[in-house]
């Protein structure tokens, strides 16, 4: 009777081992990919979720001017661009600072002066009134100058409102320095100067506040993607990230697409 040679025998068990360890690697990473996607989830929506929405009312409520402080000309449109636009259909003066161009991001040639005529196109889309440019280099923001240059803005513009990033509570996958450095600038110069404008946090973990977006997220989407001109083939993933991002924020609540902020009150009470 024909044997087979030992080395068949080890090849096969070498190849069944390899699959499985294949599959282990595979199912760690669909396991890792799942916790990942669950607690980014839960982190974009509010504890409670209708109560969110009901008090959203209040970040509308008697508000003339309103300043929108963005590390990058892409920020704010992802995490609030809706709630902008829905602002500015309500009558409400919207001024935008964005701190960085993002010179360095894709090394291109002027592609400082390409987020900026994309910034203008999507300020025009989202229809708020003042846009202004900062210049600070990425990765290098000097939060000294950058609290005054904001302190100039806000004395300017006497905002009832203003919208920035939470650098205390923010979403792990939007930990940037610029993110950090020009949120706690914000956080600060609003205790600094203490009074009663309304302050809102978004890329946060920590959501208090649920915006309908439903009648704006076509608007908050053409101005996102104005923004990644130089990659058009990730369209249709950008789109898909705005309508997730949105869906995941409602979740459980009586609206279906939602941005989710956390709201500061008595902001002078806060130490920084």
């Amino acid at each position: 009777m024909f044997k087979k040679p030992s080395h068949f025998k080890l090849s096969r068990l070498t190849k069944n081992k390899g699959i499985l360890v294949g599959l282990g690697v595979g199912a760690t990473l669909s396991l890792a990919g799942y916790v990942a996607y669950n607690n980014f989830r839960k982190s974009v929506k509010p504890m409670d979720p209708d109560l969110a929405h009901q008090a959203s009312k209040i970040m509308f409520e008697d508000v003339k001017n309103a300043l929108v402080i963005s590390p990058h000309p892409d920020d704010f449109i992802f995490f609030a661009g809706g709630t902008i636009k829905k602002l500015v259909n309500q009558g409400i003066y919207v001024t935008v600072v964005d701190v960085c161009e993002g010179e360095k991001g894709a090394q291109l040639v002027n592609y400082g002066s390409q987020r900026r005529d994309t910034q203008i196109r999507s300020q025009k889309q989202l229809g708020y009134g003042d846009l202004r440019f900062l210049h600070y280099p990425q990765f290098n923001v000097d939060q000294t100058q950058l609290m005054l240059d904001l302190r100039n803005i806000w004395h300017e513009i006497n905002p009832d409102l203003v919208i920035t990033f939470d650098p205390h509570f923010p979403l792990r996958a939007a930990s940037h320095p610029d993110h950090m450095t020009v949120g706690k600038s914000a956080l600060q110069l609003a205790s600094d100067i203490g009074d009663n404008t309304k302050l809102y946090l978004y890329g946060s973990r920590k959501n208090t506040i649920l915006v309908d977006i439903e009648e704006t997220i076509e608007d908050k989407t053409r101005a996102y993607l104005y923004q990644k001109v130089n990659v058009p083939v990730y369209r249709n993933f950008y789109t898909k990230s705005i309508y997730k991002m949105a869906r995941l924020s409602a979740s459980n609540s009586s609206i279906s697409l939602g941005e989710s902020f956390r709201a500061f009150h008595n902001i002078h009470s806060f130490p920084y």
